[in-house]
């Protein structure tokens, strides 16, 4: 075992030692590893990413106990119902609204400036048009222009919603991941990054996918109650009429008959009174139904809680620039043992065979 340690440690000593003796050629490699570091650090784009988080609020105002119960089981993956919120869209699934292709191509449209250019332009020109790429990425994306000259785009899609151009397509998947969003089951936070290649397109961006996700889920929300608001104003505006009516014949017949003391006329005036009752009777319970509604409306209004808003990122997401400088030039100094170590010249093999043959 003693002499094994010995001949590991000799065998350690005598690498680092091959490896000190052409540390002029470990420095030149690790200096042209440099060289090459500095290069692809400034051919890389940097990207800056702004975040902003938001707390929505539960339909259910609150959790009993059994809810309680069923949030804490449904995190563990098990479902007991009754859960605090009969939603369709809860937040787990607001990643999968952001992701989708209807909301991504939304934001085609939305103006960005930038902090070279206040200039306002649509963010689907910003993207294609002012992106950069380093300089290897250039033939794929030369082969994929003529790619797309040569192969037509699709046919029929014109005033078909159900036909996406392979551009759109090509632009929705850049979209997603440039627009990440991500909830926390437990305290069911809801965070919105987005990454852009300058700082004040990227806050632009994410404060308009926080704006139009809460539209979004207002809108969800809400919809039932505003049909159910514009079903009881009609039926509010038939009340108001068929009463208005009833109370002019009533008026007209007892004023065309008030001298008039016959048992039939008398009959007569209090169907029409009773009439006129009824329709009141109605037009007050559709008013009621419709404040009801109006209150149920302003009830189902959720109310998003913003626990950070969007601001402009002061320092890029990606690595520094000196950083990927060092790790090339730690790269080929690496490179340059590993081959003095592992893959000596043959001229320094005959020379360490020639020096012990005549120690011999």
């Amino acid at each position: 075992m003693n002499e094994q340690k010995k001949i590991t440690e000799f065998d350690i000593i005598g690498m680092v030692l091959k490896v000190w003796k052409e540390r002029k050629k470990v420095i030149l490699w690790g200096f042209i590893g440099g060289v090459i570091g500095v290069v692809v650090a400034f051919s890389i784009p940097r990207f800056y990413v702004s975040e902003t988080a938001l707390a929505p609020e539960f339909s259910g105002g609150g959790m009993s106990m059994s809810g309680s119960l069923a949030e804490l089981a449904s995190s563990f993956g098990v479902d007991l119902g009754g859960s605090g919120s009969m939603d369709a869209i809860y937040p787990d699934l607001y990643p999968s609204i952001i992701s989708s292709t209807d909301f991504l191509m939304s934001l085609y449209d939305v103006p960005v400036s930038t902090m070279d250019n206040p200039e306002p332009r649509t963010y689907y020109y910003h993207v294609q048009k002012e992106f950069k790429f380093p300089f290897w990425d250039y033939p794929k994306v030369w082969f994929s222009q003529w790619k797309k000259r040569l192969l037509p785009p699709p046919g029929g899609g014109e005033g078909n919603n159900l036909v996406v151009s392979r551009h759109d397509w090509e632009m929705i998947r850049q979209f997603r991941d440039l627009v990440i969003c991500s909830v926390d089951r437990k305290s069911s936070v809801i965070s919105i990054a987005v990454c852009d290649q300058d700082p004040l397109a990227a806050a632009a961006i994410a404060d308009t996918v926080r704006q139009r996700l809460q539209d979004y889920i207002t809108e969800y929300r809400t919809n039932k109650a505003l049909l159910d608001i514009e079903y009881y104003r009609n039926l509010l505006a038939d009340a108001k009429q068929q009463y208005d009516s009833a109370r002019i014949e009533y008026v007209k017949y007892a004023d065309a008959h008030k001298t008039m003391n016959l048992v039939s006329y008398q009959a007569r005036l209090e169907e029409l009174e009773n009439d006129m009752q009824l329709k009141y009777s109605i037009y007050t319970q559709t008013s009621t139904m419709l404040k009801q509604a109006e209150a149920k409306l302003q009830e189902r209004t959720p109310a998003f809680t913003i626990l950070q808003r969007p601001v402009t990122p002061m320092k890029p997401a990606s690595m520094p620039r000196i950083v990927v400088a060092i790790l090339w030039a730690m790269l080929g100094g690496a490179a340059c043992a590993a081959k003095i170590i592992f893959f000596p010249s043959k001229n320094k093999k005959k020379a360490e065979e020639a020096g012990s043959e005549s120690g011999e």
